[in-house]
């Protein structure tokens, strides 16, 4: 939001008691607003997920359990023994940072397998390594941050943001699948 607007916001507040009174009843149901939003959201992604993906996966849809904490959505292969996962996660508390993620359990398989970093670097986007998985980065903007304003329509519209989510899945799955089945085939 810029000043101006942002501006005119607060004069309209101060400008009298009824309008401060409404404000602040606007203030307070923000986040149930917001709430809504985020859970009918990550319901229609499971939805969409779990038609694509079938019986094979395991969806662990956190987000609707705990909108405003550091939590997150993951797809799990049924053959991975939930050793891998693919998702996105807040970094930060009340729906701020969102970054997608290939996840290991570090106290099974100790190693990244690099060959998820490269090739997710080449045929997707450049990513990091981190501690607990083989690769991470941040999600685009309007979709990074959901408290701004651009990322609340796109909740509000739901379906564009449904598809950039369930594409961005699908991208890293068929990545990292034929990897991580192979590995895990070793064991």
């Amino acid at each position: 939001m810029d000043n101006e607007k942002k501006n005119l916001i607060v004069e309209y507040a101060l400008a009298n008691k009824e309008n401060l009174l409404l404000f602040s009843q606007i203030a307070k149901a923000f986040d149930d607003v917001i709430e809504k939003l985020v859970k009918s959201f990550s319901e229609e992604l499971e939805n969409e997920l779990t038609l694509i993906l079938g019986n094979d996966w395991i969806i662990h849809n956190d987000i609707k359990n705990d909108v405003f904490g550091k939590t997150g959505f993951s797809i799990s292969k049924k053959k991975w023994n939930e050793f891998y996962s693919i998702g996105f996660y807040a970094e930060n508390r009340g729906l701020r940072n969102f970054d997608f993620y290939v996840w290991r359990d570090i106290d099974i398989i100790k190693s990244p397998n690099k060959l998820i970093n490269q090739l997710i670097n080449e045929n997707y986007k450049k990513g990091n390594v981190y501690k607990k998985g083989d690769w991470w980065q941040y999600i685009d903007e309007p979709y990074r941050n959901w408290t701004d304003e651009k990322a609340i329509i796109k909740l509000y519209e739901q379906s564009e943001m449904v598809k950039y989510f369930k594409e961005q899945f699908l991208k890293l799955k068929d990545i990292v699948e034929p990897i991580i089945d192979k590995e895990l085939s070793k064991n």
